[in-house]
């Protein structure tokens, strides 16, 4: 739901920090989400990403 959320929204490519500033500052929820939703969200789903592909590319090193 989320992941779909950012593609209508088209956030994902966006250059406009005003597209996804909610998204990625502290709040106490974040717009366009389920209000169980905590803020940041955008923010959580980079970790996601990160956390996945070291989990697959172990020998990558974050340096």
């Amino acid at each position: 739901e989320i992941w779909a959320h950012f593609l209508r929204e088209e956030l994902l490519y966006s250059s406009n920090w005003q597209d996804y500033r909610k998204l990625v500052e502290y709040s106490p929820n974040s717009p366009g989400m389920p209000p169980e939703a905590p803020g940041r969200t955008a923010n959580w789903i980079g970790w996601q990403i990160v956390r996945s592909y070291m989990k697959r590319h172990p020998e990558t090193r974050m340096t």
